[in-house]
Protein backbone atom coordinates (compact mmCIF):
# COMPACT_ATOMS: atom_id res chain seq x y z
CA UNK A 1 0.00 0.00 0.00
CA UNK A 2 1.87 3.22 -1.32
CA UNK A 3 1.62 6.34 1.69
CA UNK A 4 0.97 9.89 1.35
CA UNK A 5 1.91 12.86 3.79
CA UNK A 6 -0.51 15.66 2.80
CA UNK A 7 0.66 19.16 4.75
CA UNK A 8 -2.59 21.81 4.44
CA UNK A 9 -3.53 24.49 5.99
CA UNK A 10 -7.09 23.82 5.22
CA UNK A 11 -8.76 21.03 7.29
CA UNK A 12 -11.32 20.88 4.43
CA UNK A 13 -9.48 20.39 1.82
CA UNK A 14 -6.80 18.37 3.00
CA UNK A 15 -9.47 15.42 4.26
CA UNK A 16 -11.42 15.94 0.81
CA UNK A 17 -8.09 15.12 -0.99
CA UNK A 18 -7.70 12.51 1.06
CA UNK A 19 -10.03 10.38 0.58
CA UNK A 20 -9.86 10.64 -3.23
CA UNK A 21 -6.03 8.58 -2.20
CA UNK A 22 -8.11 6.68 0.56
CA UNK A 23 -10.58 5.14 -2.21
CA UNK A 24 -7.66 4.46 -4.50
CA UNK A 25 -6.15 2.40 -1.54
CA UNK A 26 -3.41 5.00 -0.05
CA UNK A 27 -2.90 5.48 3.17
CA UNK A 28 -2.94 9.09 3.64
CA UNK A 29 -1.68 11.24 6.95
CA UNK A 30 -2.86 14.66 6.81
CA UNK A 31 -1.28 17.89 8.83
CA UNK A 32 -3.00 21.44 8.79
CA UNK A 33 0.03 23.18 10.52
CA UNK A 34 3.51 24.14 10.87
CA UNK A 35 3.55 21.61 14.31
CA UNK A 36 2.04 18.82 13.00
CA UNK A 37 3.92 18.77 9.87
CA UNK A 38 7.40 19.27 11.11
CA UNK A 39 6.56 16.69 13.84
CA UNK A 40 5.47 13.64 11.01
CA UNK A 41 8.29 14.58 8.94
CA UNK A 42 10.82 14.17 12.09
CA UNK A 43 9.45 10.70 12.18
CA UNK A 44 10.95 8.01 10.70
CA UNK A 45 7.98 7.35 8.55
CA UNK A 46 8.34 7.12 4.62
CA UNK A 47 6.25 8.27 2.24
CA UNK A 48 5.96 7.44 -1.22
CA UNK A 49 4.60 10.76 -1.84
CA UNK A 50 3.77 14.15 -0.24
CA UNK A 51 1.36 16.58 -1.25
CA UNK A 52 2.40 20.47 0.20
CA UNK A 53 0.20 23.63 -0.04
CA UNK A 54 1.96 26.87 0.02
CA UNK A 55 -0.56 27.93 2.45
CA UNK A 56 0.52 26.26 5.71
CA UNK A 57 0.22 28.35 9.38
CA UNK A 58 3.33 28.65 10.73
CA UNK A 59 5.42 28.13 7.46
CA UNK A 60 5.06 28.00 3.42
CA UNK A 61 4.92 25.51 1.42
CA UNK A 62 8.69 26.19 -0.30
CA UNK A 63 10.10 25.74 3.37
CA UNK A 64 8.19 22.33 4.04
CA UNK A 65 9.63 21.02 0.60
CA UNK A 66 13.23 22.15 1.50
CA UNK A 67 12.65 20.53 4.32
CA UNK A 68 11.56 17.05 3.16
CA UNK A 69 14.31 17.13 0.66
CA UNK A 70 16.63 17.50 3.21
CA UNK A 71 15.64 14.46 5.16
CA UNK A 72 17.41 11.56 4.63
CA UNK A 73 14.49 8.94 4.73
CA UNK A 74 12.33 11.40 2.83
CA UNK A 75 14.60 12.26 -0.46
CA UNK A 76 12.76 10.05 -2.87
CA UNK A 77 9.23 11.02 -1.97
CA UNK A 78 7.68 12.09 -4.90
CA UNK A 79 6.41 16.37 -3.98
CA UNK A 80 3.44 18.09 -5.53
CA UNK A 81 2.98 21.21 -4.32
CA UNK A 82 -0.51 23.11 -4.85
CA UNK A 83 -0.85 27.00 -4.87
CA UNK A 84 -2.84 29.34 -5.73
CA UNK A 85 0.10 31.79 -6.04
CA UNK A 86 1.41 31.77 -9.72
CA UNK A 87 4.43 33.29 -9.37
CA UNK A 88 6.13 30.30 -6.89
CA UNK A 89 6.19 27.75 -8.92
CA UNK A 90 9.55 28.19 -10.32
CA UNK A 91 10.72 28.48 -6.70
CA UNK A 92 8.91 25.39 -5.91
CA UNK A 93 10.58 23.16 -8.50
CA UNK A 94 14.09 25.22 -7.57
CA UNK A 95 13.61 23.71 -3.88
CA UNK A 96 12.45 19.85 -4.98
CA UNK A 97 9.17 19.86 -5.74
CA UNK A 98 8.43 17.50 -8.76
CA UNK A 99 5.49 18.87 -9.98
CA UNK A 100 3.48 21.95 -9.45
CA UNK A 101 -0.16 22.20 -9.68
CA UNK A 102 -2.01 25.97 -9.57
CA UNK A 103 -5.67 26.29 -7.69
CA UNK A 104 -8.26 24.97 -8.02
CA UNK A 105 -6.99 21.93 -8.70
CA UNK A 106 -8.63 19.06 -11.02
CA UNK A 107 -8.92 15.90 -9.14
CA UNK A 108 -8.18 13.80 -12.02
CA UNK A 109 -5.12 15.96 -12.64
CA UNK A 110 -4.02 15.39 -9.40
CA UNK A 111 -4.55 11.93 -9.53
CA UNK A 112 -2.29 11.58 -12.46
CA UNK A 113 0.52 13.48 -11.15
CA UNK A 114 1.03 11.78 -8.10
CA UNK A 115 0.79 8.03 -9.56
CA UNK A 116 3.05 9.65 -12.39
CA UNK A 117 5.88 10.45 -10.08
CA UNK A 118 5.23 7.30 -7.72
CA UNK A 119 5.14 4.55 -10.37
Amino acid sequence: MKSMLIIDGSTIVARLVAEIFEKRGWNVVVCNDRASAFGRLGEDARYDASLVSNCVPGTNGLQLIGLIRALEHLRTTAVVMVTGTRDVKEDALASGADAVLSEPVNPMALIWIVEKHTA
